[in-house]
């Protein structure tokens, strides 16, 4: 069957977007579609990227407090809260000072520029009023890298369900929702054109972390995007953690946390499926 793409190799968010679609659609509605999407990403990659200056993520990281925020930057602080506290602050979007110290910045310097501090629990560092009013503890920066990505995947799914789809990939970055029965496959993140397991996924989120593909060297030391919060090093026992379960954003944060804690968080396994790959390249399997 030949494959059917709304995007195909589409750049934003600093990744490729693939999303493939296998119901009966007219080719007007498709454009539409296309276009719906496109339009879409652009604006949240605009709105919500640390990287320019004028987002509203960069705003409230400048000025340390917003009046007038978006539904959507709410909705995510408010998810990030929640999941801060449910990951033993694993997970924690106040990262982005670290991020930069290490030279992960605007200007992608790479040149480390302090030494790296722990972070307290969220609740500590963002405070939301009741009507929507955002304030920011001064020595801190956020970063929704952990959650943007992911947060828009699902904004994506309901659009796509809107316009009536049924059966449906999505697929940024490696990060996937599919609508219907798919193999997915466990990529080597050392040679990512190599794979070292099948699975098939009826339905839901998978999601992979790994410090592998964004990793730099400064005066000989390594590197890489994931922070704990808990910790000023980041030691990883795996070299990557997929995660699968009903719902993307789950999946994208239980792989960074997974990884982060060296698997030694709690975390029910009742719905959730857990595949990490160790240094000898072995798939484990937990759930």
């Amino acid at each position: 069957m030949e494959l059917k793409y709304l995007l195909e190799k589409y750049e934003a968010l600093g990744t490729y977007w693939y999303i493939k679609y296998e119901d009966p659609i007219e080719d007007s509605l498709v454009t539409k579609i296309q276009e719906d999407l496109k339009t879409e990403i652009a604006t949240f990659e605009h709105n919500y990227s640390r990287f320019k200056d004028s987002s509203e993520l960069s705003k409230l990281n400048k000025l340390k407090y917003l009046n007038n925020s978006s539904a959507d930057l709410l909705q995510m602080l408010e998810l990030s809260l929640d999941y801060n506290k449910a990951t033993g602050n694993y997970f924690n979007i106040a990262v982005g000072g670290e991020l930069s110290k290490l030279g992960y910045s605007s200007k992608f310097s790479f040149d480390q520029t302090g030494d790296r501090v722990k972070i307290p629990y969220l609740d500590k560092i963002i405070q939301i009023s009741a009507n929507g009013e955002v304030t920011l503890a001064k020595e801190f920066n956020l970063d929704l890298g952990g959650i943007g990505k992911s947060y828009l995947i699902n904004k994506i799914k309901n659009k796509l369900e809107g316009y009536g789809l049924k059966k449906f990939l999505i697929n940024v970055g490696g990060d996937i929702y599919t609508s219907y029965p798919q193999d997915i496959y466990i990529q080597n993140p050392v040679n990512t054109t190599k794979y070292l397991s099948k699975i098939l996924v009826s339905k839901g989120g998978i999601a992979t972390s790994t410090p592998i593909l964004r990793s730099w060297i400064v005066n000989d030391k390594k590197h890489h995007h994931l922070i704990n919060p808990n910790e000023t090093t980041t030691k990883l026992n795996y070299l990557s953690s997929t995660v699968i379960c009903d719902d993307i954003i789950t999946a994208d944060i239980w792989s960074k946390v997974i990884l982060l804690s060296n698997a030694q968080v709690e975390i029910s396994l009742n719905d959730i499926n857990v595949y990490l790959i160790d240094a000898d390249f072995n798939v484990l399997h937990l759930g």
